[in-house]
């Protein structure tokens, strides 16, 4: 439920790349560049633990190159919730988003608590803050609600009102080459 090194590397490799558009769909976020698109993308699964029980649920996210690669309609598309964000932007920074999973009851712990706890404890990268002239994108799966259209509002935020929002329940954790 964490990233694979592939993974990083391209999550990290949006650092400075000017994309043509920045999408902000339900359950991806989509980066359309002049060579390719990368998609964020959100998933839900059962944490591997023993004694996760069958209703136990984390939302973590995957990074890779979708077969459809854009650019996608600027007034969208009849039957889909996708918003374009930006066009011609840069992306300025990318910071991981990680939480912790206790399990059984799909409990989020809180990073500094995690030692404590008495459930077994699974940690899951659960989003990524994508930092732009425009600001913050929060390609984050709050409280482990699959999806990134829990946020108060589709828009760009500020760095407090990221931290605000998140609210000490998660990490965050930069990436190579910042």
């Amino acid at each position: 439920m964490v990233l694979s090194s592939a993974e990083l590397h391209l999550l990290a490799g949006l650092q400075g790349l000017p994309v043509r558009q920045l999408i902000w769909d339900l359950n991806a976020i989509y980066f359309v560049s002049n060579q390719h698109t990368l998609k964020l993308e959100a998933l839900a699964d059962r944490p591997p633990t023993s004694d996760a029980d069958r209703y136990d649920e984390a939302s973590y996210i995957c990074v890779h190159e979708p077969e459809t690669s854009g650019p996608f309609s600027d007034a969208g598309e009849e039957g889909y919730w996708y918003r374009v964000l930006a066009r011609d932007i840069r992306i300025d920074k990318v910071e991981l988003v990680r939480s912790y999973i206790g399990t059984p009851g799909s409990v989020l712990i809180r990073p500094n608590r995690r030692e404590l706890s008495s459930v077994t404890v699974t940690p899951v990268d659960c989003g990524a803050l994508i930092t732009t002239e425009l600001g913050i994108l929060p390609a984050v799966q709050l409280g482990h609600s699959f999806g990134f259209s829990h946020w108060p509002e589709l828009r760009f935020y500020s760095r407090g009102e990221v931290k605000s929002e998140l609210d000490g329940n998660y990490e965050i954790l930069q990436l190579g080459g910042q």
